[in-house]
Formats: structure tokens, sequence, C-alpha cells
């Protein structure tokens, strides 16, 4: 075969085609082509296999050409591939991409959903309300109020539950009503137990025409306290009783108190120890007394009472040293003391008929009276003269009244006593 047109690897070119590149393949440049438009038509590109003008009728002419068609026939079915990998993606993503080494040459795998992290979740409200628990049971989140303690325990009770968790009863207590200030006293003794106070009241005047006996008995309770109740409620009588703890220890004496109360009658501080040597011998000393006595009928009622009868009387010989300091420091406290009109003359050896005579007599007189009696273990004549006195006030049309600090008091010392 003629050498003529061959490049040094004896590959055949035409004359027409352009010069050499590096590779030694040659290209034949065809004319650029302009539409309509003058727009430029991309330049058609034929590849030299190396063989010469397939216009020739030589056999290797034509072997040649047959290679050409047949390899020209096998690009065309990649193409067709490709672009119809390419329909494929558009129909899937909705875009097409014919770069071979494209990531969307393959069908994309679909990412698994995520799931909520519900367990950490659960575990984060966990750590926050075990969080919120120690430090409201260590005080730092105390509130002020009962109400304010309440509603955070419930909220913090109801989320516990939501929760999955136990809380301890004992931290959801709600916080104690803190306990009222006391005011301050403006008496010479008002640093010894400021709390020692009351609300002073106004006194109310019977009005006229009104009979009003006022039994009081002084010293009890005694183990005779049961008879003289049911002797009162037998003719339907209240009564006043000025205890002392001089028969009963602290505990008999607060069941006493309640026991007095839920029948009815009055219950107010008479004295605790009966000395009058050592309640007599200072302000202070008759102030520690009075406490006691007090602290015993605040313990069963809830508050102190604000009337009291002093042992002796206002006037007793013993009280005379103290006796204008103590009643101002009494006064300046909101207390009132009661003294008595008629006494049985039970504390001195009287007999039942004595007794009797020497009450009526006297008692009568008054539209209302204040009575004094005593209540002890050897005061069964009392009782006895209770089976007359009551029916006969009664017949002359008196009624049984119990004191309380607006009675108008009967006082035979007073703090007026010793105005200059």
């Amino acid at each position: 075969m003629d050498n003529k047109g061959t490049d040094s690897n004896g590959r055949r070119f035409r004359p027409e085609d352009s010069q050499d590149h590096a590779s030694g393949r040659r290209f034949r440049e065809e004319p650029q082509e302009r539409d309509n438009n003058l727009r430029r038509v991309p330049r058609q590109i034929d590849i030299d296999l190396g063989f010469d003008d397939i216009s020739s009728n030589t056999r290797q002419s034509r072997d040649d050409f047959d290679d050409y068609e047949a390899f020209n026939s096998s690009r065309q079915r990649k193409s067709t591939r490709r672009e119809s990998r390419s329909d494929t993606l558009e129909e899937d993503y909705g875009f097409i991409n014919r770069s071979p080494g494209s990531r969307n040459g393959a069908p994309r795998r679909r990412q698994p959903k995520k799931k909520f992290p519900i367990f950490p979740v659960i575990f984060a409200v966990v750590l926050i309300i075990a969080i919120i628990v120690v430090l409201s049971f260590l005080g730092v989140l105390g509130g002020g109020d009962k109400e304010k303690g309440s509603a955070s325990s419930s909220v913090s009770s109801s989320s516990s539950v939501r929760a999955g968790i136990t809380i301890p009863a004992s931290t959801l207590e709600p916080t104690s009503t803190p306990t009222p200030a006391v005011p301050p006293l403006n008496t010479k003794y008002g640093n010894i137990y400021p709390e020692l106070q009351v609300e002073k009241k106004e006194f109310i005047p019977n009005e006229d025409g009104e009979k009003i006996i006022y039994l009081t008995f002084d010293d009890g309770p005694s183990n005779l306290r049961g008879d003289f109740l049911d002797t009162l409620d037998e003719y339907g009588a209240k009564a006043t009783f000025f205890i002392s703890a001089q028969f009963f220890d602290d505990a008999q004496i607060v069941e006493s108190i309640k026991e007095l109360v839920n029948r009815g009658h009055q219950v107010a501080p008479h004295t605790y120890s009966h000395v009058y040597n050592e309640i007599y011998s200072s302000v202070e000393a008759y102030l520690e007394d009075f406490k006691k006595i007090n602290d015993l009928i605040k313990e069963a009622t809830g508050e102190y009472s604000p009337i009291y009868r002093f042992p002796g009387g206002s006037n007793t010989g013993y009280n005379e040293s103290i006796r204008k300091e103590l009643f101002e420091e009494m006064n300046g406290r909101g207390f009132v003391y009661y003294d008595w009109d008629v006494s049985t003359g039970d504390s001195e050896g009287l007999s039942v008929s004595e007794q009797i005579d020497r009450t009526l007599g006297m008692a009568l007189y008054y539209e209302d009276c204040i009575v004094l009696m005593h209540d002890g273990p050897d005061k069964q004549g009392t009782i006895e003269s209770l089976h007359t006195l009551i029916p006969e006030f009664q017949n002359n049309g008196y009624s049984f009244g119990l004191l309380d600090p607006t009675v108008p008091p009967t006082q035979y010392a007073e703090l007026s006593d010793y105005d200059e």
C-alpha cells in the first residue's frame, strides 16, 4: 500500500487535513456555519481513525469503513443509554445531570426519618423536677405565705406524676404561716414576756332593769369539778372559773379547761402556785406566775384569757408594796381584773345554811352581782348550797352570765387611788 500520505505511525491522512498535532492525529476543520440570526453554529469535528478516503473502492477502504460504522453505531448506542438514564433521573429527581461521574447517575437512597428524642426529654424533665424539689426542701425556694407554698407543691406534685416519679409527702408540705409580730409594750416591764398582752375592750354596762348573777369559782380545778358541772347543768346555769394549779398537774389542767369550755363556761387565770409571798415578791415574780397559768389556758383554747383575779383580791396586804406598779403593768398589757360583790363564805368555814343566808341576804340587793365561791377537794358544802341558791336567784328574776372584758368590773383597789 502506498505510504504516501502517512504519518510517523503509519496512519494515512488526507492532504486537506490540518497541520500535525502533538498526538499525531489529524483533524479536518470544517467551515463554520452561521444561521440567519448570525449565531455561530458549533463546529463539527470528525475524528480521523486512520483510514483512507472511503470513496475509494479498495478492499482496505471498505474494511476500514465497516470498522468505522461499527464504532460509530457503538458510540450512538452508548449515547442513547446515557440519555435514557438521564430521562430516568429527571423523572425521579426532577433534574438531569449528564456527567458520567455524577452522584445522580445511580438512584438516590432514601434517608430514614429521624425519631423524636423522647428518652432524653424525659430525663431532662425528671432532672429539673428533682432539682426543684431538693431546693424547696433546703429552703432555697421557700415562699412567703402558705397559699403560695401550696400552689408550688401542687405544681411539683402534678409534674412528678406526669414524669412517672413519686415524691415523698414530707417534701410537699406547705410552708407554715409565720407568727405575727408582737406589738411593742410601752410599759415599765414590757421587756419581760412581751407576748403576754391582749386587746383592750370597752366596758358595756347592763341595760336598766336587767338582773344578772355572775357565779365565780376560785382555786380549781379539783376532783369535784364533775360534780360542780353536773349541778350547774341541772339548773342551766353558767359560771366563770378562775383556775390555779394547786390540785392537778399541767396536763390534767389543760384537759379540765377543755371540758369547762366545752360545757359552756368561762375560764380565766387566778394563780399558778397560790403562794402569796412568792407571787407578790416583785412585779417580775407576779408576771412569771401569771404567765404560767395563762399559758395553760392558751394551750387549751388557743388564746390568752383577757380577764383574771388576783389571789386574795386586788387590795390584799401581800401586794401593797408593788400594787401601783402591778396595776400599771397589767392594765398596760390589756388585762382586766375582777374582784367580787358577795362572798358566800365557803372558804371561811361557814355551814351550808350560813352560806345560803349570807349570799341571799346580800346579793338580792344588786341588779348585777359577782358572787365568790371556791372549787376544791373539800368544797362539797359549796355544791350543796348551789341546789338552793340557783333556784332562789331564778325565782327572783335573775339570769346567769359569764364575765368577759366588756363587763364593768368590781375592783376594791384601783389605779386611780394612786393619782396625785
